[in-house]
Order: C-alpha cells, then sequence, then structure tokens
C-alpha cells in the first residue's frame, strides 16, 4: 500500500517511514521497478493474509497513514493518490495446479482545492 503526495512515494504498511527520499529512507528507499513481469516499488512492505478480516485489517492500516486534510467541502480529503496491489492466488491441492489474479486498487487525491474550500 503506497502514497504519492508531492512527487514522493511512501509506504503506508512500513513500521518505520520509508519513501522515495533519500534523507527519510538511505538505502531502504522505494523505488518504481519495471520487467516483462510487471511494474512494482521495490523495497515496499509485503503482507500475507488468508482471510477476507487480515486484507481489510492491512487496508484499514494504510488508510490510517495516509495524507488527509479538511476542506470545506470534504472533511477528510485525501491529498495524495494512493496505490494497493492485491495478489490472489490458489492452489489446487489434487491437482497441484496454481492460479492467480493481481488488482491494482487505485484512489486518486481528492480534486478539491485546499484554498479554494476553505
Amino acid at each position: 500500500y503506497i502514497e504519492v503526495y508531492m512527487k514522493n512515494i511512501k509506504d503506508l504498511l512500513a513500521s518505520k517511514a520509508v519513501s522515495s527520499r533519500r534523507s527519510d529512507a538511505g538505502d531502504k528507499r522505494l523505488r518504481i521497478r519495471q520487467s516483462p513481469q510487471g511494474v512494482w516499488v521495490e523495497n515496499a512492505t509485503v503482507n500475507y493474509v488468508s482471510s477476507e478480516e487480515e486484507l481489510l485489517a492491512v487496508l484499514a492500516k494504510g488508510n490510517r497513514a495516509r495524507s488527509v486534510a479538511e476542506t470545506m467541502m470534504n472533511e477528510s480529503s485525501s491529498r495524495s493518490h494512493a496505490i494497493v496491489i492485491v495478489t490472489l492466488g490458489q492452489l489446487d491441492v489434487q491437482t497441484q495446479k496454481k492460479t492467480g489474479s493481481t488488482l491494482f486498487l487505485v484512489d486518486l487525491a481528492g480534486s478539491e482545492k485546499v484554498r479554494k474550500s476553505k
């Protein structure tokens, strides 16, 4: 679960602040990477869950770390873009066949300007 805010990438699930800024993260900086297998964010936190409840708890933790600001139009307007990558996997125990899919969940920042909506 990452946030893009003012051209900086932040890991919303990291126990310590991890971002794309060199001064914040040292060698653990977040970097966008691409290969023939897809796009990912290097050094972003990965959580393995096995139930809907566990997934919702991870999403709630990330939501609490997001950058928000109150405006006249919205009491908790997101000030950032957020991206969650959910990879689903299933194993057929009889055939040992694996299937899966990847979901990219994207929440774009609120469009209202803070100074115009105060």
